[in-house]
């Protein structure tokens, strides 16, 4: 087994999310890298969502569940997952999204090795359709000034150190064009003095339905 290089807190908005959580979970679940929490963040009443969920955590004491009645939206539900979780990393997944088992070993290793505070890596969209996948690659060298011009890091592939976090949340309400993760980013990036490194491994599976926004 790899070394233990701290808690990963996983924290993943479950909305209407009945049929794709469980794939997602099971990312989780079969990380070679095996200290993580994970935080089931329900938003809403509406579909089996929570049902499955509750399930989901009778598997693995690892797994928490929040169960929101009302909906209150994916940045509200990031925000309390990142405010309840105790680790010294956090990362995030999308419960339509899926980790490869090595991701969290390979991207915990190379921040350990490079001193860095943030990693993020290539991605794969699948399309669930087909089963297609497409490997795409994002930028290999991250800072403030090229998240000025695009967003690099695509959100279920990030890892970082928690000490990035305080003064850093997912706007709330934002336009309909703007991307609460690049806000996030931005509002890192402008805080804190981040290190990032990027892998060239694909290490998650990124869902593209018809009609997403992605």
């Amino acid at each position: 087994a790899m070394a233990d290089l701290g808690l990963v807190s996983v924290v993943m908005p479950c909305y209407r999310a009945a049929a794709t959580l469980k794939r997602s979970v099971d990312g989780v679940i079969a990380q070679t890298y095996t200290h993580w929490e994970l935080w089931l963040m329900v938003d809403g009443a509406g579909d089996d969502t929570a049902v499955l969920a509750w399930q989901l955590a009778k598997l693995d004491e690892r797994i928490k569940v929040v169960v929101s009645e009302k909906n209150r939206g994916v940045s509200r539900s990031r925000n309390l997952g990142m405010r309840l979780s105790k680790g010294e990393w956090t990362a995030f997944c999308d419960a339509d999204d899926r980790w490869l088992p090595n991701k969290l070993a390979l991207q915990i290793e190379a921040m350990a090795l490079d001193g860095a505070n943030l990693c993020c890596s290539a991605f794969a969209f699948y399309y669930p359709e087909t089963g297609r996948l497409m490997p795409v690659q994002t930028r290999e060298y991250i800072d403030y000034g090229v998240l000025l011009q695009t967003n690099p890091i695509p959100l279920s592939t990030a890892v970082f150190g928690r000490g990035l976090l305080p003064g850093c949340a997912f706007p709330d309400r934002l336009g309909k064009y703007v991307h609460e993760d690049y806000a996030f980013w931005l509002q890192l990036f402008q805080r804190n003095t981040v290190k990032a490194v990027y892998l060239k491994t694909v290490t998650t599976e990124i869902t593209q339905m018809r009609g997403s926004r992605s």
